[in-house]
Parts: C-alpha cells; structure tokens; sequence
C-alpha cells in the first residue's frame, strides 16, 4: 500500500490529508472516510481517547483493491482552521472539497467513489450524496435517524444505566455524582444555552463549547436527509450503541429513496467493536484496544465489491 501525505485545499484553509492507493499508478476505486463528532484527526484519534478505527479501515479496503482518502478536521492536527468556530455546515463543506479532491486526483477511478461516514459522518454522507450523483455509494455506520436533540438527552438517560454497570470505584464515584446531578436536567439546560446563544463560540460551564456546531446539529431533520439519498446504501447499526439508537437503522432503511440494505449487528457498539456483556462507562474505552469488528468488515466487503460500477 502506498501512502501519502497531501493537503486538501478547502476554501479559506487547508486539510492535511493521507491518501492511499494499493500501488503507486493506475485507477482505483476510492473510498473517502468521514468521522463522527468531536475534534478528531485523520485516525478518529482525540484528546480524549485513541481510536485508529480509520487507519486499521484504510488496511481493509487496501486489501479490497481500493484507495482511500481520510483528513484532519479542521483546526486539529495538522490541518488548519479552527475546530472550535467551525459549524456543521463547515464539515459537509470540508467533506466535499475532499471529495472534489478525489474527483480530480489522476489515481482515482470517478466511477467507483465510495462514502463511508460514522455517526455525525453519516449525516455529512447524505448531505453529500444529495448534492452529488455520481456516486456509487455510500456507507453509513451508526447514524442517526432520531432528532440530535433527543438522542443528546437519550444519551444522557443512558449515562445512569452505565454508572450502574460500572464496576470498582469508578462506578462508584459516578453513581454517587449522579445523586446530586440529573444528567438529563443538564443536558436540557445545556440545549436551552445553546439555543439562546448567537456567537460561534461560547463558555458553558467554564468550557470553550462549539455552539455554532451544537445549533445547527440540533436543527437538522434526519429524515429529510435521508429521503433525498437516491444512491445505493448501506446501513450498519450495533444492539449495542449507547450514543446511536438502534432502533434508527429501521426507520432509515424505510426513509431511504435508493437502493438499501440494512444491518443491525448483534453487541456492535458505537467504536465498532463487540461487547457480549453490559455495557458500562469505560467499556468503548476497553474496547478500542481490540481490532475493529470481523463481521462488519465482511458485510461492508461484500456490498461494496457488488455495488462497484464494472467497465464495460
């Protein structure tokens, strides 16, 4: 596999950016990796926790025969811009200077362009695949159907059910916070400040906050993203998402206006790795030691080599 560095000219800054193709010339299909939410570099890796899930990918669809292109968010790493101010209109915008990036890119077979978006990337993916028809796919993993603003409080009911869980002192310490601290109250009041709010960035709590990202995310319709993609897709979900509700993969594949197929894959959690037991507060963090999952790599494997665009 051949690896480079490049940056992605992206209006008023600049994407760093690695591209990889299975030998140094020739036309490959391509493939352009777009990551949830969160200041994360090209390997989905933050300040918060090391992922890698996009760099072990990038091996995966290599083996495949494709190219890929994965980026620093803007502001993050090595790319420029700043992460904080940037909303989500900025992200659907960087996603698509990196996809005319890969239009232009002389490795690049323009027929066989793949998305591949998690979580947030999901939603980026459809907006994408609204605006541009010529691609031959996308792959959406753990989206979102559900209002962001109701999964942000579904998500905070379930921060109670994983202190619960959590075993030793750590779950102690939480279900103890938790005592005097009702999650879903705070993240109520938290979408209040944001909504009331009009700059770009503001203090909630003493914490830099991205608000400009916070109200546009909150205002999107899911499902009206999802009724324009025309384009074949496929839908992969985890039993075992706490941040994503499982259920959404449902009433996707009932939304979408093109070709789709829909998995719901048993203990899949949101950093697409397994966990067979209950979920707890540091189980994503446990499980971003071991590989992504086998089973989800087949199932994207085969889908996307069927949905290839052949030469005639």
């Amino acid at each position: 596999m051949i690896e480079k560095s490049i940056q992605i000219d992206a209006g008023s800054t600049k994407l760093a950016a690695s591209l990889c193709t299975p030998k140094e010339t020739g036309k490959f299909p391509m493939v352009l990796l777009i990551q949830g939410s969160g200041n994360a570099d090209r390997n989905d890796n933050s300040p918060s926790s090391k992922n890698q899930t996009p760099k072990a990918s990038v091996e995966f669809y290599n083996s495949l025969g494709f190219g890929s292109l994965r980026y620093d968010k803007r502001g993050v790493a090595e790319s420029g811009g700043d992460f904080y101010s940037a909303g989500h209109s900025d992200l659907v915008a960087d996603a698509e200077f990196a996809l005319n990036f890969l239009y232009n890119n002389e490795n690049c077979d323009i027929n066989n362009i793949f998305l591949v978006g998690h979580s947030e990337g999901a939603l980026i993916s459809c907006c994408i695949a609204k605006q541009n028809k010529y691609l031959a796919g996308i792959v959406l993993l753990c989206p979102v159907y559900t209002r962001v603003e109701d999964t942000l409080i579904k998500q905070a009911e379930n921060l109670s059910t994983l202190s619960r869980n959590q075993k030793g002192v750590l779950g102690l310490l939480f279900r103890t916070f938790f005592c005097f601290y009702d999650p879903v109250k705070g993240q109520r009041k938290f979408n209040e400040r944001i909504r009331k709010s009009s700059d770009d960035v503001i203090r909630y709590m003493l914490m830099k906050t991205p608000a400009k990202w916070y109200r546009e995310i909150l205002d999107i319709e899911p499902h009206d993203l999802y009724v324009n993609v025309d384009c074949p897709a496929l839908v992969i979900g985890g039993s075992k998402d706490m941040q994503c509700d499982p259920e959404d993969i449902q009433r996707i594949e009932q939304a979408v206006s093109g070709p789709v197929e829909c998995h719901l894959i048993k203990d899949l959690t949101h950093v697409l790795r397994k966990e067979p037991g209950d979920m707890a507060l540091s189980t994503n963090y446990e499980l971003l030691k071991q590989p992504f999952d086998a089973e989800l790599k087949e199932i994207i494997g085969k889908w996307i080599q069927r949905n290839l665009v052949r030469s005639p």
